[in-house]
């Protein structure tokens, strides 16, 4: 079996959120919820499909969610991201307004705007 293809970045995202939420200690916390255009599965011989996703404190970097085609694939992006809108209850989307728009989003650019934005 072919292993997911990891990715360092989202390049061209389809959705671009933040969302504010109280954290499992009571803290609000913002994240930024990205989904990214399905793309074929590189090296995959049934042709199976992946849409990368990213979820600010929750995935660890860019993730690959697999489909056999772009709409199932899609789906069970999304259903990532209900998953863990599910987990955090109440979430206030649209928490901070979305960056400058970008074709690559990657964890260490989130960070690099909130040092800049900080200062």
């Amino acid at each position: 079996m072919v292993e997911l293809p990891r990715y360092k970045s989202i390049t061209d995202p389809i959705a671009d959120d933040r969302w504010a939420y109280a954290s499992a200690d009571g803290k609000m916390k913002t994240s930024r919820i990205v989904v990214g255009r399905p793309r074929r599965w590189p090296g995959n011989e049934r042709g199976d499909w992946v849409c990368p996703i990213f979820i600010e404190h929750v995935t660890p970097g860019v993730q690959a969610i697999a489909g056999v085609g772009p709409i199932d694939s899609l789906i069970n992006a999304v259903a990532a991201v209900k998953a863990f809108a599910d987990e955090i209850g109440d979430a206030v989307p649209r928490a901070a307004v979305p960056p400058e728009p970008t074709r690559a989003v990657a964890r260490g650019e989130v960070l690099k705007r909130r040092r800049r934005a900080r200062r």
